[in-house]
């Protein structure tokens, strides 16, 4: 749950951040097409926060899965049938 809730940050934040930029812009530069406009590197860091935090998450998740099934195994061995 807590993977899908950093992946809702994760694009929420993103779309917000830089959608935000790119009409600050727009209408700084609204008469001057021809000029460049350069991003601040600090707009990606919560982005990338929230994306090596959702990854991080989806790992512990599913060693903490892999772990109980092993431990379930272990403790609860089901014969097999048919054999």
């Amino acid at each position: 749950m807590a993977s899908a809730t950093f992946d809702l940050f994760h694009y929420a934040y993103g779309s917000a951040a830089w959608g935000i930029f790119h009409r600050r812009k727009e209408n700084e530069l609204k008469n001057n097409q021809d000029a460049e406009s350069h991003a601040p590197a600090a707009i990606n860091w919560f982005s990338n926060f929230f994306f090596w935090g959702k990854a991080m998450l989806t790992v512990a998740a599913y060693l903490l899965l892999v772990i109980y099934i092993a431990h379930y195994l272990v403790l609860h061995p089901q014969p097999l049938k048919g054999a």
